[in-house]
């Protein structure tokens, strides 16, 4: 799999696009899912489309990651920003949002499902060989 990187990383740690579906779910009942558009060791951005009861709530919760196959878990996250995204179709009146956070404190089992997301369906874009998923996960 060739990894791609997303742009000049300024963060402790690199974000990736994903490859596939892959979906993020926030709030009480995790009413807010969307498709990951990148995520790295520390959080997670994602699309949704916006409903009429409102938006996630910034702050502590929790973020459940999944693909087509099954629930890869809960995570703890903390919600940073919502903000507008593209409209669906301009005659329409859905709005795709794009939520962003970072994750709270993860267990070390958190982590490895983490990593095994990441390792499994990341694109990264680089033009210099990327560390192996090993290196990575050491920083």
């Amino acid at each position: 799999m060739k990894l791609t990187l997303v742009r000049q990383e300024r963060r402790k740690h690199e974000r990736y696009t994903i490859e596939g579906p892959v979906y993020a779910a926030v709030g009480p009942e995790f009413q807010w899912m969307g498709h990951i558009v990148n995520i790295s060791r520390s959080g997670v951005a994602f699309t949704y489309v916006k409903q009429k009861d409102g938006a996630p709530v910034q702050g502590e919760t929790h973020i459940q990651l999944s693909d087509n196959d099954d629930a890869l878990g809960v995570f703890p996250f903390i919600s940073i920003s919502d903000t507008g995204g593209d409209m669906a179709d301009p005659y329409s009146s859905v709005e795709i949002r794009y939520h962003r956070g970072r994750f709270g404190r993860l267990d070390a089992q958190q982590k490895t499902k983490l990593m095994s997301l990441i390792a499994m369906k990341a694109a990264v874009e680089s033009d210099h060989p990327s560390p192996s998923l090993a290196e990575r996960s050491r920083r």
